[in-house]
């Protein structure tokens, strides 16, 4: 049905929504859910999910991966698209423990392998792209080649891809960033990515960079490293960084970044936040933390709130 919306410009969709369900479903007894970045808890005691057809090389594509192509190469003019594995909870529900509106469910989980995002290439007029809650993504590869392939890509929102017990998609995803010439807004959210060690110095080429939001339980952001990526970036005057780094060294940061910001004409109107990822932080903080934040920023770059996340959120009883 979706390949015969011609002129369709945005779409939102969960990732059990594209499985096909004539596809051979394998039993299993449990399936974990991730959970922010903490504990993963278990959704029922017996689930299904879809079979690998991938799992062997020289495997002909499955009927997900011919209809998703088939639904790229059907509406060419797509602007805006949203992808999110369910059920996904963003780390906010966890980090600030209050009940935050934010989060995707669906009655199935999702497949472990996902070919179809390599057809995402095909949109050149691609301008905002959200990917959550897809562990089928490995090394990320579909990555590369997504972000070559689209030019004008303006918004990335990325968060929890790949395998749960590490980031392997880190160096591919810096690879795919240098040609992100038009990213304005980027958003990471993946618990193992250690951002110092490629992605910092790769968004050095995302030339009109103006908002950075990252999440992880990683160290790993050197002061020297971000400051200089700061001064290639003339348009970057929002940073918000949630990470593993102890609050002294946060707070070291912070002050760094700021002291540079008010050195410089350039951006007089800049927000810094560098914040220790911490377990658990109680409503008060909560609420403390979002009245310093400009409000704009913090709907449209913090939180994670994909137009699908927002549909079923009013849906959901």
């Amino acid at each position: 049905m979706l390949a015969n919306l011609k002129a369709m410009r945005r779409l939102s969709l969960t990732a059990c929504a594209i499985q096909d369900p004539c596809e051979e479903p394998v039993t299993r007894t449990s399936y974990a859910a991730p959970n922010g970045f903490g504990k993963r808890r278990r959704l029922g005691v017996q689930t299904t999910e879809r079979k690998n057809s991938h799992s062997q090389l020289g495997a002909t594509p499955n009927n997900t991966e011919v209809k998703f192509k088939e639904m790229v190469l059907s509406c060419p003019r797509m602007e805006v698209f949203d992808l999110v594995g369910a059920p996904f909870i963003p780390v906010f529900n966890q980090y600030f423990d209050v009940l935050i509106k934010d989060g995707v469910y669906c009655g199935q989980p999702i497949g472990n392998d996902v070919p179809y995002l390599e057809n995402i290439s095909g949109w050149y007029h691609l301008r905002q792209l959200t990917l959550a809650n897809l562990p089928g993504l490995r090394i990320g590869h579909y990555l590369h080649r997504i972000l070559s392939s689209c030019p004008w890509i303006e918004f990335l929102s990325l968060a929890s891809l790949g395998p749960s017990h590490a980031c392997t998609y880190d160096k591919q995803l810096a690879e795919g960033l240098k040609h992100c010439k038009n990213l304005v807004d980027f958003r990471l959210e993946e618990r193992y990515c250690k951002l110092g060690q490629y992605i910092i110095p790769a968004l050095q080429h995302c030339c009109k960079l103006q908002r950075l939001c990252a999440i992880t339980n990683k160290t790993g952001v050197e002061k020297h490293l971000l400051l200089n990526a700061v001064k290639k970036l003339p348009n970057l005057s929002v940073i918000q960084l949630f990470v593993g780094m102890t609050d002294a060294a946060c707070q070291e940061l912070q002050k760094a970044l700021i002291q540079y910001y008010k050195s410089s004409s350039d951006c007089p109107g800049f927000s810094i936040v560098v914040i220790q990822l911490k377990s658990r932080v109680g409503l008060y903080d909560y609420l403390d933390f979002v009245r310093k934040m400009p409000r704009n920023h913090y709907k449209e770059i913090t939180r994670f709130q994909p137009r699908v996340d927002q549909f079923m959120s009013e849906t959901r009883v």
